[in-house]
């Protein structure tokens, strides 16, 4: 009898969930009437009913899933490269006072100022290959975890540190046992921001210098203007980078209510 009230209520659509499905509708709507007001030049904006066969071919093609085995694993590369630099130097800028003051400033301006900018010194550094895109993804995605692990190396509980030095913990120790479970659920926030621009800088960079990855194929399609293709390699772009913000955000999420008193 209870599983029988239950159900109903897990079918039922939240103004929250009506109000994305109608902006979606509103979105493809407008879409398909600017596609069909002569506005832009033909084939500009093509139909969905053009994109999406496009994407299914594009699906069954294997240089997509080429490109695309070459792009994930330079965005995860990066990502893991990237991370531990970030969280070391955020760490190492959270537990000094005196280097956080003194540094940090500079760590914003740097974060700042957009990443592209240092393609040229990377390519020059590191060559053209695979190892560009990694060095570059890399790098960008490295100050959002530097930023954020400092900003959480100085919320941890002071009654936390004070534990650790009570047992004589070593600085080692200390990481590994009072500061890291500590900001694990900041950290993994941080991540879904630089998932975001690691995943950015190396399809910049393919885009520039390569002919592999989907930069590369995006780019191709779109010198041949083969525009459902490029919109069809957009979709998946933004679905993937939108599948990992949301499983990090769900993993942040649930950190956090882990970690909150009960």
């Amino acid at each position: 009898m209870a599983e029988a009230q239950i159900a109903p209520s897990r079918l039922t659509v939240t103004p929250t969930v009506r109000l994305r499905i109608l902006a979606f509708l509103v979105i493809l709507a407008a879409w398909e009437a600017l596609g069909a007001s002569g506005l832009f030049y033909a084939g500009a904006l093509p139909s969905w009913g053009t994109i999406l066969p496009t994407l299914l071919a594009l699906l069954l093609s294997p240089s997509f899933w080429s490109a695309l085995l070459v792009t994930g694993l330079e965005i995860g590369l990066a990502l893991c490269i990237g991370g531990i630099l970030g969280v070391l130097v955020g760490m190492t800028l959270g537990s000094s006072n005196r280097i956080g003051v003194g540094l940090q400033r500079y760590v914003h301006y740097v974060a700042s100022t957009p990443k592209v900018i240092y393609l040229p010194v990377i390519f020059l550094l590191s060559g053209i290959g695979p190892g560009s895109k990694v060095a570059i993804g890399a790098f960008a995605c490295s100050f959002p975890l530097a930023l954020g692990t400092a900003a959480a190396m100085r919320h941890i509980p002071p009654v936390l540190v004070r534990v650790g030095h009570s047992f004589r913990l070593t600085r080692w120790q200390m990481a590994r046992l009072i500061h890291l479970p500590a900001m694990l659920a900041p950290i993994v926030s941080a991540l879904r921001i630089a998932l975001g621009v690691a995943f950015a800088a190396c399809l910049v960079a393919e885009m520039r210098v390569s002919n592999r990855g989907l930069g590369s194929l995006i780019i191709q399609n779109y010198e041949h203007s083969r525009f459902p293709d490029v919109y069809a390699l957009l979709i998946v772009v933004i679905g993937l980078a939108v599948a990992g913000s949301t499983l990090l955000d769900r993993l942040a999420r649930r950190l956090s209510r882990h970690d909150a008193p009960r």
